[in-house]
């Protein structure tokens, strides 16, 4: 799942290997811009904005971008610690997939077939292995994820759910 390095198999190393790609500054930089995609405020019915509410306006959106654009690069922090982990117990798991998972090796002794032991790693590190697994799927996920939360992606959504109810 997070080991393979073949370039046909789409596992979570080689993501977050090419997220923190030295190399991939652009691919970055792309990435934080479409992360940093405030919630936009709603207009007042029958009121247009006024200089004021427009200035107001633009100044939360730079101060929510900002804060936005800094909470990428910290999620981008915590999942370059999270795969540093995975990095130091690389061999051990690489062992347990390769010894117990994927290929299983027997031994003759006399007229029965054993099976050959290998060290996998012990259980508080398998646990703890999952749980950073999970919080690897959460930071991925929350990078990678372009959500709007403005109504007017409520309004796109009941038409579009309209549509296809009465279609």
């Amino acid at each position: 799942m997070a080991y393979d390095s073949g370039p046909q198999n789409p596992t979570a190393g080689t993501l977050i290997e090419a997220l923190l790609d030295p190399q991939a500054k652009d691919l970055r930089q792309k990435l934080k811009a479409h992360f940093a995609v405030r919630i936009k405020l709603g207009r007042v019915p029958g009121r247009p904005p006024s200089k004021q509410d427009l200035a107001i306006e633009e100044e939360i959106k730079r101060g929510e971008i900002k804060e936005l654009q800094q909470a990428f690069c910290r999620y981008l922090l915590e999942l370059k610690k999270e795969w540093q982990w995975f990095e130091e117990h690389r061999e051990k798991f690489k062992n347990l997939r390769d010894r117990r998972l994927a290929h299983v090796d027997v031994a003759k002794a006399g007229q029965i077939y054993e099976l050959k032991e290998a060290p996998g790693p012990e259980w508080g590190t398998v646990k703890e292995a999952m749980q950073r697994l999970i919080r690897i799927a959460e930071l991925v996920l929350t990078i990678l994820h372009k959500k709007d939360e403005g109504f007017d992606q409520f309004v796109e959504l009941a038409r579009r759910d309209a549509r296809d109810y009465w279609e």
